[in-house]
């Protein structure tokens, strides 16, 4: 059963070793300090496994991509970093369940297995994983599909997940907007504010009502997980809570949680 839904950054910024340390010690905590606070909040609920939605993976045209491996490793090599970092268990029989569920339904998905995890799966991992050494874990990838196919897709998981009964929290990683230019108080981000308003309003649900133009000049990994995450929540009662949102190195980096009512 879903038991709780995260929405987490994967900024490389957020890494310990990414900036010098004149730097690290000039960006906000409002985001390190959010995260920790759903670190314990997760340990606390102790869910069985974490399934994480990630934008940043090899993507299929025409299907969604689960990666299916008994290990997985936390992996920054793409930004330079081959430091040690922690092993966690892949769930393989709630992986088999989903599989199962979505040949009975016809849902476009294929997998791979691949030991080492994209970044968009190892940041919110390296965060929220600290002290549940023994969660499991199902990486999820969005595709090249259009707004309904995602949503639909949603709607479909939550389903799956509903009819199994390990405890599962789902965590969606995105960033939201990127900008190239340099920004300042007065700079203005419409797609972030549509998702803080929606977010603020438990308005969530309208997540795939967006203007497509606003989704296209933000420059956003996030719309494809966000249309996920509508569809996962489209029958479910949802208390959204935004826990902080800053810009930093000109991205938009959110943390929020959603409790709900039982499937």
């Amino acid at each position: 059963m879903i038991q709780y839904i995260a929405i987490v950054p994967h900024s490389p910024v957020l890494l310990p070793h990414f900036l010098s340390e004149e730097k690290q010690s000039q960006l906000s905590s409002q985001t390190t300090v959010a995260l920790e606070f759903l670190a314990r909040e997760l340990y606390c609920s102790k869910p069985d496994t974490f399934f994480i939605i990630s934008p940043h993976a090899p993507v299929s045209a025409g299907a969604f991509l689960m990666n299916v491996n008994p290990i997985y490793k936390i992996d920054f090599s793409f930004f330079g970093d081959f430091g040690e970092y922690p092993f966690f268990s892949g769930d393989i029989e709630t992986i088999s369940w989903i599989q199962s569920y979505f040949r009975q339904n016809d849902i476009a998905f294929r997998s791979i297995s691949n030991e080492s995890l994209d970044y968009g799966t190892s940041l919110p991992l390296f965060y929220l994983g600290k002290n549940l050494k023994d969660v499991k874990i199902i990486p999820l990838f969005s595709s090249l599909l259009g707004k309904e196919e995602h949503y639909h897709f949603g709607k479909e998981l939550a389903v799956a997940l509903g009819k199994n009964s390990r405890r599962i929290a789902i965590i969606i990683s995105i960033d939201l907007t990127k900008s190239d230019i340099e920004e300042d108080s007065k700079s203005v981000f419409p797609f972030d504010e549509h998702v803080l308003t929606l977010f603020k309003q438990n308005q969530l649900k309208r997540l795939s009502n967006i203007d497509h133009h606003i989704v296209e000049n933000s420059n956003s990994c996030a719309q494809n997980p966000l249309l996920i995450l509508a569809g996962i929540i489209n029958n479910l009662k949802c208390y959204p809570k935004l826990l902080s949102y800053e810009r930093m190195y000109n991205s938009g980096l959110m943390v929020g949680t959603i409790s709900l009512d039982s499937l």
